[in-house]
């Protein structure tokens, strides 16, 4: 449906016809545009987008919703749009829950890759691509050059690509197991894993990259210059 945006507005209208209320992820016309003109009950879920870009690809009038959560900084211009079309405004503060505390633990880890437990690491989290894994594991090569390497450093991807002595390959879920035992983590600067390292920061080295609309560079600076 992604190259008939009139096939795919149809189809959500039917896939929603009756429901009480549909939660909006981040993209309020929808990822084509298939929410413009959809009458329902919506709520947004709102975070940081390039929006001019957005606004570009997808130019159709944005639907209204009665509630709109803001879960992070906004660009004036983005959430000047949204408040126009919200009878209802709310920031949501996600760092309150206790579960994304995670650097905080002092729950031992148990799990295989800490065997033997006493070595030092470092932990790179990154989903992929194969490329952007790499260039985290050179940014950590070059902070191990700097700093003095580690004993070791897991590398957490699914992502099958080879690594210089010292890396470790490992499939840990939920990789936040292993935050408060990492001296430094490593990783991109999306929503997720700046929201899951909020409470380690200070040893968090986030690599923004490019994205259609998600605005990586914007959300790694305000994390530098935030206290």
């Amino acid at each position: 449906l992604d190259g008939d945006v009139d096939a795919h507005r149809t189809w959500m209208r039917d896939a929603i016809a009756g429901a009480d209320r549909v939660i909006v992820d981040t993209f309020p016309a929808g990822i084509p545009g298939e929410l413009s003109g959809v009458d329902a009950r919506m709520e947004l879920v709102a975070r940081s987008l390039r929006w001019d870009a957005y606004r570009r690809a997808v130019s159709a009038p944005l639907p209204r919703f009665d509630t709109i959560w803001s879960i992070e900084p906004l660009e004036a211009e983005h959430e000047s749009a949204l408040r126009a079309h919200a009878t209802s405004w709310r920031e949501l503060d996600l760092r309150a829950d206790d579960r994304l505390r995670a650097c905080r633990s002092t729950r031992p880890v148990e799990w295989r890759a800490l065997s033997p437990p006493n070595l030092n690491y470092w932990l790179i989290v990154h989903s992929g691509p194969a490329d952007e894994v790499r260039e985290l594991v050179a940014h950590a090569e070059e902070l191990g050059r700097i700093e003095g390497p580690p004993e070791r450093v897991l590398v957490a991807t699914r992502c099958a690509i080879a690594l210089p002595e010292g890396f470790e390959l490992i499939d840990a879920y939920p990789v936040t197991q292993l935050f408060a035992g990492a001296e430094k983590i490593i990783s991109a600067a999306g929503f997720n894993i700046m929201l899951e390292t909020e409470s380690c920061r200070e040893k968090h080295h986030p690599v923004p990259f490019a994205r259609r609309y998600d605005d990586q560079y914007a959300r790694a600076m305000r994390r530098r210059t935030s206290s």
